[in-house]
């Protein structure tokens, strides 16, 4: 399951480096089906919840003060403080 695990993020976390926004509907994908093959489904979307909350707020601030400069806008969302991608990898790093 380790294994799974790695190389299941390894492939998220290409995907959003790579492709960034247009990554999203794949890695949405991937998230869905580790919820739907999990054996600890409920654990698991309640830690992906809690970090993907955490680091995107986390982020938000690095981003209004300036630490962080995102040169995209975002297209899905146009509310969402970070890129959907960067959420995204938060989910998948829970």
């Amino acid at each position: 399951m380790k294994i799974l695990n790695f190389v299941w993020f390894q492939t998220i976390w290409w995907l959003v480096i790579l492709f960034r926004n247009d990554a999203v509907l794949p890695v949405v994908g991937l998230i869905f089906l580790w919820v739907v093959f999990s054996p600890k489904r409920v654990p698991d979307i309640k830690l992906m919840a809690v970090v993907l909350i955490l680091g995107t707020v986390t982020d938000a601030l690095l981003t209004l003060f300036g630490i962080f400069i995102f040169d995209e806008t975002n297209a899905l969302v146009s509310l969402w403080p970070i890129p959907i991608w960067l959420s995204l990898l938060w989910a998948a790093f829970a």
